[in-house]
């Protein structure tokens, strides 16, 4: 089962109405735990991980993103998107690497 389908049975969606918006919250959300984690790629053990998370953001009151910024590449979540990583830091920190700036 793929990605999207796994999100849409948890989330109890039928149709094809939302995928885009979902594909776009697992891309984003994907980013999000990659950036965190400071790894190239999503390893398997996390695809469940994304998914719950993914689950949580389209489930969230609030909005996704309080700012992004392009050149130089500077994104600032809200608040809420704060709250859902450490909701999964457990499970997030065993991927964490080090990045020296």
């Amino acid at each position: 089962m793929e990605r999207l389908e796994k999100l849409k049975l948890i989330l109890e969606i039928e149709g094809n109405d939302e995928d885009d918006l979902l594909n776009y919250l697992l891309e984003s959300t994907e980013q999000m735990i990659l950036n965190y984690c400071n790894i190239p790629e999503l390893p398997a053990e996390l695809e469940d991980v994304l998914i719950a998370m993914t689950a949580d953001r389209h489930n969230s009151p609030d909005g996704v993103m309080a700012s992004m910024k392009v050149g130089d590449t500077s994104v600032n979540y809200s608040q809420h998107e704060n709250n859902i990583i450490n909701d999964y830091k457990s499970q997030l920190h065993r991927f964490r690497r080090l990045s020296w700036v």
